[in-house]
């Protein structure tokens, strides 16, 4: 994984960071305070808790626990495998990891942002809606496949609970 748009140095931190619409994509962070980097739109910003507690927190403010929502996927698609988490699918906010989210260079994606995937020899770039571009160390098949998945997930999961006022 590379970050490409600006240098490392001017990332900044978010104290309390909370996945969000504007959250573009996750990446793990290789420094000794903070665990990862988040992508918006305004930026990239440093936060000390891992990828993992990030998403957890997430899901639980949308209604399940991380595992919870792995089990529904798994159940419906039998990805049990690098599977999408539909994080907060009443926000329509469904991220997937570029490799096994056990593996240290595991980067989150966040669907709704991906513009395309560009080849390059065996690694791509994955280009966002606002042109940020984030290079990932797994082949254009590997995010094409797992951007399929998530929209699976989307498809699956969203609107399927009607708020009754």
């Amino acid at each position: 994984m590379e970050i490409t748009v600006e240098k490392v140095t001017e990332l900044r931190e978010w104290v309390d960071y909370e996945i969000n619409i504007n959250t573009m994509a996750i990446l793990p962070a290789k420094h000794l305070v903070y665990q990862s980097i988040v992508i918006e739109p305004s930026g990239r910003y440093y936060v000390k808790e891992t990828v993992k507690q990030l998403l957890t927190r997430a899901c639980l403010e949308g209604g399940s626990t991380y595992e919870g929502r792995k089990i529904a996927v798994i159940h419906h698609f039998h990805y049990e495998q690098k599977t999408p988490i539909p994080v907060d699918p009443n926000q329509s906010i469904y991220a997937f990891p570029t490799e096994s989210p056990t593996q240290i260079e595991c980067c989150w994606i966040f669907y709704s942002h991906v513009r395309r995937i560009i080849p390059r020899n065996n690694e791509c770039t994955i280009e966002f809606k606002n042109k940020t571009t984030l290079d990932v160390r797994v082949s254009e098949h590997q995010i094409r496949k797992q951007r399929e998945r998530a929209g699976n997930c989307m498809s699956h999961f969203s609107n399927r609970f009607v708020i009754i006022k």
